[in-house]
């Protein structure tokens, strides 16, 4: 995850894991990307993408977040 403060936006990255032989491990399944913002007094889990998975390799950028507000907090779960 990176702030890009100059466009007002986070990058939300998914990096595989490698094996002992530095090989990135493929992924299969669907996963639900959400935030939520930790300044709020509820926390309340906003979903933002659905990603799907097939037997690939996951790293790549997941999503880019121009939802943000200058000043809050936020927790991103995959």
């Amino acid at each position: 995850m990176s702030l890009d403060a100059e466009n007002g936006c986070i990058k939300i990255d998914l990096i595989a894991d490698k094996d002992s032989q530095g090989v990135e491990y493929l992924a299969t399944g669907s996963y639900v990307l959400s935030r939520a913002c930790l300044d709020d007094e509820s926390i309340i889990w906003d979903k933002l993408a659905t990603v799907n998975f097939i037997n690939e390799n996951p790293t790549r950028t997941l999503f880019i977040d121009f939802t943000i507000e200058q000043g809050k907090k936020y927790q991103y779960s995959l």
